[in-house]
């Protein structure tokens, strides 16, 4: 009696240990993220890196000082993944913006997905000296269905237009400042434009996570010989 029930106990032990090197299979492994660093401050080095990140990266952009005639993902037109653009600061890593007005030309054009977040910080975006710096789309470009996008602790200086967000996308701008010079057309800080006449048929989603929010940031706008200032929005 006493060998069947240390038999049993012994059973028992290697089942449940068997049990635990099942679960421990079937237990989904932790993904652990890198950072991946740009060669250079140039739109070909930022894609190199953009393009060799994998969902969770953090692609960090270097100090200093460049200047930009395309985007990154100009020619490319590439589907956003979910990941972090780090700069070094602002002021830090500045991209003097003298891209053309053509569609896809601007700094960073972003093709967003859903399910995919991504977060573009610590960049400073310069006209100044541009004629068309900005014109028609501004140098940060969000479109597609992106619902969980934030953009933070940026500069964008002296342009006509900033940013441009269309689609159904959904995000956070904050902690940025704006410097607006009107040139070319009315000085705008942000277009933002839903997914259509779709909008309307959905129900009222005030204050939830289904918009786009403008949070904390610092507006400046000047003209020809005025300047108007606007802080914490």
């Amino acid at each position: 009696f006493l060998t069947m029930n240390i038999r049993n106990t012994r059973f028992r032990l290697l089942l449940a240990l068997s049990f635990l090197v099942v679960a421990d299979g079937l237990r989904p492994k932790a993904v652990r993220a890198e950072t991946l660093t740009a060669a250079a401050l140039t739109p070909e080095a930022v894609w190199d890196a953009i393009n060799a990140a994998k969902d969770g990266d953090i692609v960090h952009i270097p100090e200093g000082m460049a200047l930009w005639k395309s985007g990154w993902n100009s020619k490319h037109w590439a589907k956003m993944k979910a990941i972090t653009i780090q700069g070094a600061g602002i002021d830090k890593t500045v991209i003097r913006t003298d891209t053309t007005t053509a569609p896809g030309d601007k700094a960073f054009v972003i093709n967003g997905v859903e399910g995919k977040p991504f977060r573009i910080t610590g960049i400073t975006f310069d006209g100044t000296g541009f004629a068309n710096a900005g014109t028609w789309a501004g140098e940060v470009v969000i479109s597609g269905n992106c619902k969980n996008f934030r953009v933070d602790h940026c500069k964008f200086l002296n342009m006509d237009q900033m940013m441009t967000i269309t689609g159904d996308t959904y995000g956070l701008v904050d902690h940025c400042s704006f410097h607006a010079l009107e040139k070319n057309r009315l000085a705008q800080t942000i277009y933002c434009q839903g997914p259509g006449k779709v909008a309307f048929t959905r129900p009222l989603a005030l204050g939830t996570a289904q918009a786009v929010y403008f949070e904390d940031n610092e507006r400046s706008e000047e003209h020809t010989s005025e300047l108007q200032s606007l802080t914490n929005l």
